[in-house]
């Protein structure tokens, strides 16, 4: 993966989840977890399958937006919470 350096001046209109992942400072796993039904990240195209796009207008407001952060925190750690209840559940059977 190439250097993505956070430049907001010269950004293209649609972003990668890598280059979201840098600007915002998740890791891509975290982006593709934020960006599901009902997160707080919305791709360009929600139902297409395979690699996402962002518009950079709305990685920008998140990027300045507290609230966006405080979301993002909360659906990792449910989605995190959700992963290791199942993955108990599957190792007490």
């Amino acid at each position: 993966m190439e250097k993505f350096l956070p430049n907001f001046r010269n950004l293209p209109a649609r972003l990668s989840g890598e280059q979201v992942a840098q600007l915002l400072g998740f890791n891509v796993d975290q982006v593709n977890v934020l960006a599901r039904k009902n997160g707080p990240l919305k791709p360009i195209d929600p139902n297409k399958k395979g690699k996402r796009f962002y518009h950079v207008r709305h990685i920008q407001s998140c990027y300045n937006n507290p609230k966006f952060l405080a979301d993002a925190i909360e659906c990792l750690n449910k989605h995190n919470a959700e992963y290791n209840n199942r993955k108990e559940i599957k190792q007490s059977e």
